[in-house]
């Protein structure tokens, strides 16, 4: 091989080394930009959920004398006028009002695509009906309640309420209105409003630029949220649950026990019915967590055992921040002593030798609240079998 030949092989080795090393650095690159740009992705992704979320939490209202509560979502408006507590949800969509049969030019900025009222009346379900659709006429009664009509008044049932629904409206105006008997002869009224805009006698193309705009409440969402807010209405004090001191009757209640670490409570069947309550175990987790009972009250808890190995103590006391300190209770003839480390909450510490038992409520025991009394009320309750 003459020099030529050689030195043209060699130029073309380092040629294609280069070209080589070139395509290497830009796949890197381009594997680096893809991993940015699913860094992004999920960035923004976690974002939106994040949003989702937050517009989806559900709220607790009670009123002042605690006769009523229920949940609804965080995006829902609540207002308070005398008696009656309303929902709403508007969006931003120039209209001529709710109900655009007037033939006026006034226009609005906002559109109501969620409206619903709770009211409770001291009276029977006739003397409500009286009140608020006194339209009615006689035959439809019978004694101090309504007779089905159907299609007119109609059987409702949800969750733990049960009564009449009426529709009052006409061309996608006017409400549904709710009457449930309640105790003491008092009836829940409830209202639903009906929105005209999202209503089948608008012309499809109009309803289709008010479920474009963002944040609106479609029709089904509507009824999927309202369903869920009446399935979580409950009427306080439920005797039942133990609310408003002295001795609470216990017969009725159904009972959980823990055969495999041997202890048992009692608990209100109220928990187990009604929506606003939730129900749950857990077993296992962090530092070597056995077992976990509760109930909660929305998001909050009313009542939890946790179970851990009793030589398991230090480190748990440690793992929470928990410092033992000199206060203890006794119950049922076991005595628990108090942790220091959740500010206002009650928490106690039970242990045998084999066992610790964590009780935590997130209602403060500083103030006489109901859910601090349903604590105590199952709290007093607790029995070990080992």
């Amino acid at each position: 091989m003459n020099e030529r030949t050689k030195h043209f092989y060699i130029w073309i080795s380092l040629i294609t080394f280069g070209v080589v090393v070139c395509l290497l650095s830009l796949l890197k690159i381009a594997d680096f930009r893809r991993g940015e740009d699913v860094s992004l992705m999920e960035s923004a992704f976690n974002r939106v959920r994040t949003v989702f979320q937050l517009q989806n939490k559900l709220l607790t209202y009670q009123s002042k004398d605690k006769a009523l509560s229920f949940q609804y979502p965080k995006k829902l408006t609540l207002t308070e006028k005398l008696n009656k507590v309303e929902l709403s949800h508007q969006i931003p969509y120039k209209n001529n009002g709710d109900c655009n049969m007037k033939g006026d030019n006034e226009v609005f900025d906002y559109l109501t695509d969620f409206k619903a009222s709770f009211e409770i009346f001291n009276g029977t379900v006739k003397q409500a009906v009286l009140k608020y659709s006194p339209y009615m006429p006689v035959e439809n009664f019978k004694g101090d309640t309504l007779k089905i009509n159907s299609g007119f008044i109609d059987a409702c049932q949800v969750g733990n309420l049960s009564g009449f629904s009426i529709y009052e409206g006409v061309e996608g105006c006017g409400h549904v209105i709710y009457y449930f008997p309640i105790k003491d002869n008092q009836t829940l009224i409830v209202e639903k409003a009906m929105i005209q805009a999202l209503s089948p006698v608008i012309v499809k193309e109009e309803r289709d630029k008010v479920l474009k705009v963002p944040g609106v409440i479609t029709p089904e969402e509507s009824e999927q949220i309202f369903e869920k807010i009446l399935k979580s209405v409950l009427i306080s004090p439920p005797q039942d649950v133990g609310r408003g001191g002295g001795e609470v009757d216990t017969s009725n209640w159904k009972t959980y026990r823990n055969e495999k670490y041997g202890f048992e409570l009692k608990y209100s069947k109220i928990y187990a019915e009604n929506e606003l309550y939730s129900i749950w175990t857990h077993p296992g987790g962090a530092v070597d967590q056995l077992d976990e009972w509760g109930v909660n009250k929305g998001q909050e808890t009313i009542f939890t055992i946790t179970v851990y190995p009793k030589k398991k103590k230090t480190e748990v006391l440690q793992y929470f921040g928990h410092k033992v300190i000199d206060e203890q209770v006794t119950i049922n003839g076991e005595v628990a002593s108090k942790l220091l480390g959740m500010g206002v909450y009650d928490e106690l510490i039970f242990e045998n030798e084999n066992y610790i038992y964590i009780i935590y409520s997130s209602f403060s025991s500083t103030t006489s609240t109901p859910e601090n009394q349903e604590f105590h009320n199952i709290l007093n309750s607790l029995k070990f079998t080992k």
